[in-house]
């Protein structure tokens, strides 16, 4: 896994459309600013939630997943801690192996 960071979400959805390889995509709320509002729901036009995915960076008090746009697999409350989004991955890479 190698990371690539955006600076904003319309560069981040450049590079799906572009169709480059991605494990996970680690959105922050904060990038919610393209066009119709929900860059997850973007994403999703080009690939599915087994394919690509999606973690939501949150701030304090916006942690439960059920206020969260489009298919979202995990929430994570900043500053997030290494351990919580290592946990995360462990349990996408463990599900994706049961498949």
């Amino acid at each position: 896994m190698v990371p690539q960071d955006v600076a904003t979400s319309e560069l981040a959805l450049d590079l799906i459309r572009q169709d480059a390889h991605f494990d996970l995509a680690i959105v922050d709320m904060q990038m919610l600013e393209n066009a119709d509002g929900s860059l997850v729901e973007e994403i999703r036009k080009y690939r599915d939630p087994r394919t690509l995915p999606v973690v939501m960076l949150t701030d304090i008090g916006h942690q439960s997943i059920e206020q969260m746009p489009g298919n979202v697999v995990a929430c994570l409350t900043k500053p997030i801690k290494p351990y919580g989004l290592c946990a995360i991955r462990s349990s996408l890479t463990w599900s994706n192996t049961e498949r």
